[in-house]
């Protein structure tokens, strides 16, 4: 006599419906954030754009393309911002935050503007040229001259780093009034090609 314990194909599909509504669930729950993080920006969104601009568009933009075809995809900028390429670091609190344009803010609800971070800004090549901040307690300017190899060194790895290595900015967002906005900009390199996009949000 054999024992057969194969199941039964009801219970074959009532296992299969189980799993399905399981991993269904397990997406739900894993989407709840990212669909709640989108309904909070929304009720805030201030953001305007350049006219022309489309963000299906702005999506296709890639290094390396010219100022020239940006503009033809985009139309003209809201403004053109010159920069200077540099990297940043920042010293604070594990509860800092560094938003995309370098604005700090403190997810603890306390920022100290005095000692709350310490923002260290060099050339391309590591050579601090501007410190300011009280986190770290030295003097910053004591940080001037120094290479970020020594910095680092010294105080370990930063909370966070922000590398512009772009010589000018295509802006297409902003906002009219005092409020939270998607940030769209575009860098170029003394070339004028695209070596960095922009695409973030600004929390106000």
């Amino acid at each position: 006599m054999t024992n057969d314990r194969r199941a039964s194909p009801v219970a074959v599909r009532f296992r299969v419906r189980t799993i399905l509504l399981a991993v269904a669930v397990a997406a739900g729950v894993l989407a709840v954030p990212s669909c709640l993080t989108t309904a909070w920006r929304t009720l805030q969104d201030t953001t305007y754009y350049a006219p022309g601009y489309s963000e299906w568009k702005f999506r296709s933009i890639r290094p390396g393309m010219h100022e020239s075809e940006v503009v033809r995809l985009l139309g003209q900028p809201l403004r053109i911002h010159a920069a200077e390429p540099r990297i940043t670091w920042y010293y604070g609190p594990p509860t800092l935050r560094v938003s995309d344009d370098g604005s700090l803010w403190d997810t603890s609800g306390t920022f100290d503007t005095g000692r709350g971070y310490t923002v260290i800004t060099a050339d391309q090549g590591g050579r601090v040229g501007h410190a300011s901040g009280g986190f770290l307690r030295i003097d910053p300017n004591d940080l001037v001259g120094e290479g970020l190899s020594d910095v680092r060194r010294r105080f370990g790895e930063p909370r966070a780093v922000r590398e512009q290595p772009s010589c000018k900015y295509l802006v297409y967002s902003g906002t009219k009034v005092s409020g939270s906005y998607y940030t769209r900009g575009i860098g170029l390199d003394a070339s004028g090609q695209v070596n960095s996009i922009v695409a973030g949000w600004y929390q106000d």
